[in-house]
């Protein structure tokens, strides 16, 4: 995180956290919905996309766009988008 508390990309890039030797979620119960698929729209979606794919995250869609977050969700009600 920036000292003057600006995120990158205007948030489109994720901070990472290192949760040590178990992540926090083994311990929720199960949901049933699941994160089916992410886009993200960017200015510099070539530059934004060469960060992804530098830290993982081969599978995030990025448009060269304005910015924006479109995520897919698998509920037990069917798929949602936000």
């Amino acid at each position: 995180v920036r000292d003057d508390g600006r995120r990158l990309f205007d948030g489109a890039l994720p901070s990472l956290i290192e949760w040590g030797a178990r992540h926090p979620a083994h311990d929720m119960p199960e949901s049933g919905i699941h994160l089916s698929g992410l886009q993200i729209t960017h200015p510099q979606a070539a530059v934004l996309n060469r960060a992804y794919r530098a830290i993982g995250l081969d599978q995030v869609e990025v448009g060269d766009a304005a910015f924006g977050i479109r995520a897919q969700l698998q509920t037990p009600h069917g798929s949602v988008t936000l």
